[in-house]
C-alpha cells in the first residue's frame, strides 16, 4: 500500500472513496454501490461524513494534494475507521481484510497514539516531566471552571430541578416519542414531529435523525441498533435515544426557545 496522504474532518482521520477503493484494491464505482445496497448498515457522523456546498468547498480549500481538483464534483463522502472497515466486511475480499488491518496498525493508529499521552508521574526526565504536569494542571483547572460554570447553571434554572433530579440519577433513555411526552408534562407545547423538527433545526440531529457525533461523545444520544424480522428477512435498523443528561440539556433549551407557558 502506497502512502496514504493524510486527511483529517472535525479532528478524525478519514479517507475518500478514491483512498478506500485504491488501498483495497477495488474501483470508486464498487465501493459505491456496496454504499448503496448496504446504507442501512452505515450512520453518518459515525461511520462516513456527507460533505456538501459551502461545508465541501472550505474542506476542499484547506485539503490539499489531489483533492483539489476533484473542486467540480457536488458531494464528499468521508470514511472514517469504523466506515472503513464495514467497507472491508462487505467486499470480503482477502486483499480487503489484509489492508483494513494495516489502516487499523498505521493510518487511523497514528491518530490514537497522539491523543494519549504519558501521566507525568511516569515520565523520568525532570524537564519533560515538570512540561507534563504543567499541562495536566492547565487541563484540571479547565475542567474545574467548566463543572462550577454547570452547577452554576443548574443553581440558576430553578425550573428545571425538579426534572433534573427525575432524571439524572437515571441511566435510561429515551427515544424522541417519549420525550416529547415529557415536554408536554412540562407545559410546552411541542408534538413528537415538531420535536423532530427542532432537533433537526438547531442541528441536534441530521437528516436521517441520527444525531451528529459530538452530541454522542458528550453524552447527549446514543444509537442503538435494532434487529427486526421483515418479508425479506432479518435487516438491522438504528434509533436514536436521549439520555438522561441529553433530555436535561434540550429542555433547557427548548425552555428558552418556546417558554414556559406555550
Amino acid at each position: 500500500m502506497d502512502e496514504l496522504q493524510i486527511i483529517e474532518h472535525e479532528g478524525i482521520r478519514v479517507l475518500t472513496t478514491r483512498q478506500l477503493a485504491e488501498v483495497y484494491e477495488t474501483s470508486t464505482e464498487n465501493i459505491k454501490q456496496n454504499f448503496k445496497r448496504n446504507k442501512g448498515r452505515f450512520i453518518e457522523g459515525r461511520d462516513y461524513y456527507l460533505l456538501k456546498g459551502e461545508q465541501l468547498k472550505e474542506f476542499l480549500q484547506v485539503t490539499n494534494s489531489h483533492l483539489q481538483n476533484q473542486s467540480k464534483i457536488r458531494s464528499m463522502y468521508l470514511w472514517t475507521e469504523r466506515g472503513a472497515n464495514r467497507h472491508s466486511k462487505i467486499l470480503d475480499t482477502d486483499q480487503a481484510w489484509k489492508q483494513f488491518d494495516i489502516l487499523e496498525e498505521t493510518y487511523f493508529k497514528v491518530k490514537h497514539n497522539m491523543i494519549t499521552s504519558r501521566d507525568s508521574y511516569m515520565i523520568e526526565n525532570p524537564i519533560e516531566r515538570a512540561k507534563r504536569w504543567i499541562e495536566e494542571e492547565m487541563v484540571r483547572i479547565e475542567q474545574s471552571k467548566l463543572i462550577e460554570q454547570q452547577n452554576q447553571q443548574l443553581i440558576e434554572q430553578k425550573p428545571l430541578v425538579g426534572f433534573a433530579q427525575q432524571v439524572s440519577d437515571s441511566s435510561d433513555c429515551v427515544d424522541v416519542g417519549e420525550f416529547s411526552k415529557t415536554i408536554r408534562d412540562e407545559n410546552i407545547k411541542m408534538g413528537r414531529n415538531n420535536l423532530f423538527k427542532w432537533l433537526k433545526s438547531n442541528h441536534y440531529l441530521m437528516s436521517n435523525n441520527n444525531p451528529y457525533q459530538k452530541y454522542i461523545n458528550n453524552g447527549m444520544f446514543k444509537v442503538v441498533e435494532v434487529v427486526k424480522k421483515t418479508p425479506y428477512g432479518t435487516k438491522v435498523f438504528t434509533k436514536t435515544l436521549i439520555t438522561g443528561v441529553g433530555q436535561i440539556r434540550l429542555l433547557e433549551k427548548i425552555r428558552e426557545s418556546y417558554g414556559d407557558n406555550k
